[in-house]
């Protein structure tokens, strides 16, 4: 004779969807103070310093005298960078040095 074991059901398991994980509040952010360093002065920056200080700009017997000759010579010295400038670049960098050290005559 066979012997029938009765076994209790199985516990009913119920699985649930938890909650949805809510990000911790940002804390308040002071407003940022604007950037105000301009393309031609970021570029001039990075590339020309390495060679020559901002004291160029200011002697005596510079020999630019317009802005004509200002944009030639940042034209030429593009052409010596690696990789040479866009004329955007080159007009960015002629208008940050005429603003900032030449104070040429916009004709």
């Amino acid at each position: 004779m066979s012997e029938v074991i009765e076994t209790a059901p199985a516990p009913q398991t119920t699985i649930s969807t938890p909650p949805p994980i809510t990000p911790p509040s940002a804390p308040e952010q002071a407003t940022p103070v604007p950037f105000t360093a301009s393309r031609g002065q970021l570029l001039y920056e990075l590339q020309c310093v390495s060679c020559h200080e901002s004291m160029l700009h200011i002697r005596s017997n510079r020999r630019v005298t317009s802005l004509s000759e200002l944009r030639r010579q940042v034209e030429h010295w593009s052409d010596v960078l690696k990789p040479t400038w866009s004329v955007e670049d080159i007009d960015d960098v002629t208008r940050y040095l005429n603003t900032r050290f030449y104070k040429l005559e916009i004709k």
